[in-house]
């Protein structure tokens, strides 16, 4: 009696020799990327370290303004509206900033924006310090606050693949989701 061989036969325990089929359908397995590693990328490092600093400021500013607020007045509405006034920017210029982002230089609208931000934040903590601060007068300086960062978010995502090798990109993407919730700084 012939003894008859199946597709779903598998090797014996002992058989080294692979069919040229099972080679065919097998592949190296892919060496993983560190999850560090975009950071060995000096200008992804410096940028990432300069994002971390941002963000972390830009969370100072919703929890100050946040407390500034109930202080200057017990109106609910006031109060949430300083949320709003972060939160909107990003909401209605998503697309137009990436937009913005893909037709001039994202370098020179990057530092722009941040110019930008750092100046309405100085401008804002003076009038504070001053004692110039009002209700309406915080939900200005928030609003224009969070105007920067919302134009510079796109430019700032978009230059991911020109700092860091192609094979890194997961893990610099992961590596800008560390950063404090910078998606849900808005």
């Amino acid at each position: 009696m012939q003894e008859s061989t199946s597709k779903n036969d598998s090797p014996e325990p002992g058989d080294t020799t692979i069919s040229t089929a099972q080679s065919a359908t097998q592949t190296a397995p892919k060496r993983l990327v560190p999850a560090w590693a975009p950071l060995r990328s000096p200008l992804f490092r410096a940028l990432w370290l300069a994002g971390l600093a941002s963000n972390i400021g830009t969370l100072m500013h919703e929890v100050g303004a946040a407390w500034l607020m109930t202080s200057l007045t017990k109106s609910e509405q006031m109060n949430a509206l300083v949320s709003t006034a972060g939160a909107l920017p990003m909401f209605l210029l998503a697309m137009p900033a990436g937009a913005l982002a893909d037709i001039v230089d994202r370098r020179k609208l990057m530092i722009w924006t941040q110019a930008w931000a750092a100046l309405i934040a100085g401008i804002l903590a003076t009038s504070t310090l001053l004692g110039l601060t009002g209700p309406w007068t915080l939900l200005v300086f928030t609003l224009l606050l969070s105007l920067g960062v919302a134009m510079s978010g796109p430019a700032s995502q978009s230059l991911l693949p020109e700092m860091v090798k192609r094979r890194q990109i997961p893990a610099a993407m992961s590596l800008g989701g560390v950063e404090p919730m910078r998606s849900s700084q808005d």
